[in-house]
């Protein structure tokens, strides 16, 4: 699906947005709308089946879409910052200073209330789907640069637990780049826009993102009819996930 869509993100209060391009993720199953510049970086990196990432080299700026194994014991108030601190880890960004929350865990379901109508219904009871969201800083080096660049890394945990399911979206949105970094110099990459306006960005492609398969994920009912083992081969297990700035 290539060609520009236009969708109404009156409702999140965004007046001027790029062109945006509806794309196909994890076969078609989902889809999410993003600027042209951004590719599918599996095109030229191998990522795990679980996976999406896209990348914009002018900008430097990249979204990353994963499907992970609901966790029923990390609260609904604590999971953006539970796959926060997972993302921490994977940029190396562990040290005193090198990462900040700037914005607290909000919930923020009515931005993708749509996503849910379609939600298949489970037979045992199980917690109603919602969205949280989280916004922070992070001091991360790409590759093996010793040289580290100022992101702004936005993230939201879709929790679905119908099929025992987290979907965690999250946008990197470099504020300065080091002119040492392979970024700047083999790319040429240049920052991007404010803080606020990579929140309305956000806001927008999560605004977008549609469900077209829910088979793509397992459910709990499933789960009980297979061994301990086949369960939930279709999703990683939540905190396995890696997912790099790249």
């Amino acid at each position: 699906m290539d060609e520009a869509i236009s969708s109404d993100f009156s409702k999140l209060g965004i007046e001027t947005l790029p062109e945006m391009r509806e794309n196909m993720l994890f076969g078609g199953a989902l889809t999410m709308s993003m600027p042209p510049p951004f590719v599918d970086v599996s095109d030229f990196r191998q990522l795990s089946d679980t996976q999406e990432c896209w990348a914009d080299a002018s900008t430097d700026q990249s979204i990353v879409i994963e499907i992970l194994a609901h966790d029923d014991e990390v609260e609904d108030s604590a999971c953006a910052e539970f796959y926060w601190n997972d993302i921490i880890q994977c940029n190396d960004a562990e040290g005193e200073g090198d990462s900040m929350i700037s914005a607290a865990t909000r919930e923020i379901t009515d931005h993708v209330a749509a996503l849910f109508a379609d939600a298949p219904e489970s037979n045992t009871r199980v917690a109603a789907p919602s969205c949280w969201g989280l916004t922070g800083v992070q001091q991360v080096a790409k590759f093996k640069d010793e040289d580290k660049n100022t992101v702004c890394v936005h993230v939201a945990v879709i929790r679905l637990p119908c099929v025992d399911s987290d979907i965690v979206v999250h946008f990197n949105q470099p504020l300065q780049i080091s002119e040492h970094s392979s970024s700047a110099l083999l790319a040429h990459a240049l920052p991007a826009g404010t803080v606020e306006q990579g929140n309305e960005f956000f806001s927008a492609i999560l605004a977008s993102l549609k469900i077209r398969d829910w088979g793509l994920f397992s459910s709990p009912n499933e789960e009980e009819e297979e061994d301990d083992e086949d369960a939930g081969a279709g999703v990683a297990a939540a905190g396995e996930g890696c997912r790099p700035y790249v």
